[in-house]
């Protein structure tokens, strides 16, 4: 870790020195010298707290100080837990992505921008080789990853083993939060679609103008994933991963028009009794009328002598 040092105590200035807690001291006698005796002893306090640095304000400021080589990296970003780490590198050099794009434009495959020997790599690898801009069974996805993964020479325990092995038997971090092996195979594309915050993992996709889509199967009882790398964006601007997966199920159709198909025949029963009820009343009416006419009394002529 780097020492911290702070000119000042509201100002907020960081110095920070990798190499040794010595450079803080010479900070502090320089402010001292120059008359600044309260922001010596503002240093003073805080020499001895190990620290990394001022959290990064910008990407592009972290992206800069992950182009330096790890070990001169400063601890600018917040990692698990909340404490200071050093950033990693989620962008290839502007000039070496353009060449990339060029000779994959001449071969007429893709680039894969991530190593091979890493487990982002070899799941990009996968489905480069089942067929770019193809949707593609997690089934499919799983078994090209693991004949890939199985050629990855690894050392587990000083034994020689292979990338699967190692990615198969990696325990969780969290008994209740953690994922068997097909959760955290769906997991992994899920972070590779990540193209903003301090952690964009698909930022080396998106250099090569492509992502991975993650598209919904609903043909089945059980709502499936699958897998595509989607390619041929004209910029970088351009891309946008899909994760249909997120999306709420529709409700299924067949039951909305049964419902319908029921209701409509209440309507018709409806609109048919109004016309029997005018009858009805119409044939009181007139019973009414006749029971009155028979009651008055017809003039009878006088009897004749």
């Amino acid at each position: 870790m780097g020492w911290m040092v702070e000119i000042g105590s509201g100002v907020g200035m960081w110095y920070v020195f990798d190499d040794s807690p010595e450079k803080c001291s010479r900070i502090i006698v320089m402010t001292a010298s120059m008359g600044c005796l309260k922001e010596a002893e503002s240093c003073r306090i805080r020499k001895d707290r190990k620290m990394a640095t001022k959290r990064a304000k910008s990407y592009d400021e972290v992206q800069a100080e992950a182009a330096r080589p790890f070990s001169k990296r400063r601890k600018i970003v917040v990692g698990r837990g909340g404490k200071r780490v050093s950033p990693r590198r989620y962008r290839i050099d502007t000039k070496e992505a353009a060449k990339m794009r060029a000779e994959g434009r001449k071969s007429g495959s893709f680039p894969n921008p991530h190593r091979l020997t890493g487990w982002y790599g070899i799941s990009v690898q996968a489905l480069i080789d089942l067929g770019i801009d193809k949707a593609h069974s997690f089934k499919d996805v799983k078994a090209q990853i693991i004949a890939i993964a199985k050629k990855v020479p690894k050392t587990i325990g000083g034994k020689e083993s292979n990338a699967w092995v190692q990615f198969r038997d990696r325990q969780a971090k969290n008994a209740t939060t953690g994922k068997d092996v097909n959760g955290r195979i769906i997991q992994t594309y899920q972070v590779l679609q990540r193209l903003s915050g301090n952690h964009r993992y698909g930022e080396k996709l998106q250099q090569m103008h492509a992502c991975i889509d993650i598209l919904r199967d609903d043909t089945g009882n059980k709502p499936l994933p699958m897998f595509m790398l989607h390619t041929g964006f004209a910029n970088a601007g351009a891309v946008k991963p899909v994760n249909d997966m997120k999306r709420k199920p529709k409700a299924k159709a067949p039951a909305k028009t049964k419902a319908k198909a029921k209701a409509k025949p209440k309507a018709k029963a409806k609109a048919k009794a109004k016309p029997k009820a005018k009858a009805k009343a119409k044939a009181k009416v007139k019973k009414v009328e006749s029971k009155v006419e028979t009651k008055v009394e017809t003039p009878t002529e006088p009897a004749t002598v």
